[in-house]
């Protein structure tokens, strides 16, 4: 288990209670918990809309990198849910866009379909691990 001091929690109280926290450093590793297409009051956005669920999944993988000192260029892996492939396919340019804008290669990448995710409008989540 996880020190309290290497734990940083994105949606504060709501991850506590759930039992997880979005973002933990040991060492020079941040591993990230799978971000699904919510915005603070975690509603999915863009619900049946898997480019604008991509879109806001990496903007809010940005800013947790980014509290934690980190950009895309630090990831070195990426695991990818999606609750439809061919539609993920045709939606990766925010992704893409992601990875560009912060001057990295795309990392070691996994992407799995799976039947559903934790909140039944999400189409797409994703984890990450970075080396600081």
């Amino acid at each position: 288990m996880a020190r309290e001091e290497q734990c940083k929690h994105f949606f504060g109280d709501t991850e506590k209670a759930m039992g997880f926290s979005q973002a933990v450093r040991a060492d020079n590793v941040l591993y990230i918990s799978g971000v699904l297409a919510v915005n603070e009051s975690l509603e999915v956005t863009g619900p049946g809309d898997m480019a604008a669920q991509v879109k806001q999944v990496y903007a809010t993988l940005s800013r947790i990198l980014a509290d934690n000192g980190a950009t895309f260029k630090d990831v070195v892996k990426e695991t990818v849910f999606a609750t439809d492939l061919p539609a993920l396919g045709g939606a990766l340019a925010a992704r893409q866009a992601a990875f560009d804008e912060a001057g990295a290669y795309v990392p070691a990448s996994t992407m799995v379909q799976v039947s559903g995710l934790f909140l039944p409008d999400a189409m797409i989540e994703v984890e990450v691990i970075a080396h600081l």
